[in-house]
């Protein structure tokens, strides 16, 4: 009898214990919940269910706050792109906006046709702008996929640059080809739609000779000489978002050859040496018949 009673004390105060473990804990779990710091829970029992539950839930903190920080870039980035685009937006058509009110104070037939075609060229910016971010809305929704095909790199690349060649005569340019045979896989219109961003790239902003060369059968470097400043600043950021050269140019077309990369399972990255810009694509060998970011 006395055996059992001792028993059942013991088993009272472990019980007692293992109560106050638990209170002890699921008030460290609030306060580390409702925390902005890394803290994570204490042990506040040697028993070894609790040890096993104390490390269930650090797991489970250290997954919230990845997650709470990795939404909290997000957030910023999308607020500091939503500043860019209302700029982008708003010098445009607040040139526009100008050009209008010359046009009714002029008198002269000759200036206002001037006046008119300068409200055309900023609309013309307009447009190209707003349809450049449905292109790249479209790439950003996970559930747009691309077809894949073979696809011959090389042959695509000599298409893309005949295509272009007003624009290489225009700068006086003639690019240093060293391409390979061989198939990748990826999708006509997304390969031609990077190339087209790259090239015209590379062409507003050398100084110098533009390189086309393909060191492995899936692997595009594009190498031209720069001497902007605002291309480095662009190209620092992780984000390849909106940046104002002289010209106009939003930089929308590095992000959208990006995520036509992404959509066909590839990478597009970008490398400054010196003076020299590289812009490298590489594409998956392997055949499949869709892809999805």
């Amino acid at each position: 009898m006395v055996v059992f009673i001792i028993l059942l004390v013991l088993v009272v105060i472990r019980l007692f214990c293992l109560e106050r473990a638990l209170k002890r804990l699921k008030n460290e779990w609030e306060q580390c919940a409702d925390t902005n710091t890394n803290r994570l829970l204490p042990l506040v029992s040697s028993n070894r269910s609790i040890v096993e539950l104390t490390e269930v839930l650090n797991a489970a903190l250290r997954s919230l706050k990845e997650k709470e920080i990795e939404l909290n870039g997000r957030t910023k980035q999308m607020e500091r792109e939503m500043a860019d685009l209302a700029h982008d937006f708003r010098t445009p058509l607040t040139a526009a906006l100008g050009y209008t009110q010359l046009f009714w104070q002029e008198d002269s037939y000759d200036q206002k046709e001037k006046d008119v075609r300068r409200i055309e060229n900023r609309l013309q910016v307009l447009k190209s702008l707003s349809e450049e971010l449905f292109e790249q809305a479209w790439l950003k929704d996970q559930e747009k996929v691309l077809e894949l095909t073979q696809i011959s790199l090389k042959n695509i690349v000599e298409e893309t640059i005949l295509g272009m060649a007003s624009l290489w005569i225009e700068k006086g340019i003639d690019p240093d080809l060293c391409l390979l045979e061989g198939t990748v896989s990826a999708n006509q219109q997304g390969i031609q739609r990077v190339l087209e961003n790259l090239l015209s790239n590379a062409l507003k902003y050398t100084e110098g000779s533009v390189r086309i060369e393909m060191p492995a059968s899936n692997i595009l470097v594009i190498e031209n000489e720069i001497n902007d400043p605002k291309v480095e600043k662009i190209l620092l950021k992780e984000r390849y978002s909106t940046v104002h050269f002289e010209n106009d140019s939003h930089g929308l077309g590095l992000m959208i050859a990006k995520g036509y990369m992404e959509k066909m399972n590839g990478s597009l990255t970008f490398e400054i040496e010196e003076n020299t810009l590289k812009m490298v694509c590489r594409f998956e060998r392997a055949y499949d018949a869709t892809a999805k970011v």
